[in-house]
């Protein structure tokens, strides 16, 4: 049974060769598939394998291949009555991996351009965010203050009023920012005597009589008119 023939092979990466064939049925004997054999081009030891199942087939990507190196490949048609003649020999090289020079850099302007707007936007998220807080410190103090002040005023006018209580009690009555004080007066006996109807020496007459009778002299029971004559006894 004739083999295929490799018309065309590309290496498609460092690790990878893609592989096209051509296979005639002029013996009008039908394949189930192809084998695909593959080994280092400076290797003498044996092919590995691949199994390539179908008979409609034509390529193949041989992967998991070493970068930068040459390979011989090789291939056969089979069938359950076998395989075939091996089709011509094709020897490909893997691409090399990609040097440090010739990876794509991105421009210096655009990366510094893209930072510099994040930074922007990270600096004003931050300022905002020390803004709440430092409002919302100050409201707490204000409120704070004032209900200190509120408690204070409070316990001020507790204290007053305390204090005004204590002074009713005492007989002290408040009359505005001055105090009052109720007095007991004791009413001389002789002030309902106008003086100017005794004499000096009848007046002190008229005591010396009472106090040698024993008795207080009432302002009630005591007129001028008796003063007078109780004096004049004297």
């Amino acid at each position: 049974m004739q083999g295929p023939i490799i018309r065309r092979v590309k290496a498609e990466s460092s690790t990878a060769i893609t592989l096209s064939w051509e296979y005639s049925d002029l013996d009008a004997v039908d394949v189930e598939g192809f084998y695909i054999y593959y080994r280092l081009t400076q290797s003498a030891g044996d092919y590995l394998k691949i199994t390539v199942a179908g008979s409609n087939t034509r390529s193949y990507t041989v992967s998991y291949l070493l970068p930068d190196t040459s390979y011989d490949i090789k291939m056969q048609c089979f069938n359950v009555a076998g395989a075939s003649e091996f089709s011509n020999i094709c020897t490909h090289k893997t691409l090399a991996l990609p040097s440090m020079g010739e990876k794509k850099v991105t421009p210096v302007p655009d990366l510094l351009e893209s930072s510099g707007s994040g930074d922007k936007d990270l600096l004003y998220i931050v300022l905002g965010a020390i803004a709440g807080v430092l409002v919302l410190v100050v409201a707490v103090f204000v409120v704070l203050f004032i209900l200190r002040h509120r408690h204070k005023r409070q316990t001020c006018e507790q204290g007053a009023s305390d204090h005004n209580s204590n002074l009713q009690q005492n007989g002290h009555i408040a009359n505005g920012d001055y105090f009052t004080t109720q007095s007991r007066i004791t009413i001389n006996p002789l002030d309902s005597i106008e003086l100017s109807e005794l004499s000096r020496e009848k007046y002190a007459a008229a005591i010396v009589t009472q106090i040698s009778n024993g008795h207080r002299i009432s302002p009630m029971d005591l007129s001028a008119e008796d003063i007078i004559v109780k004096a004049e006894d004297v």
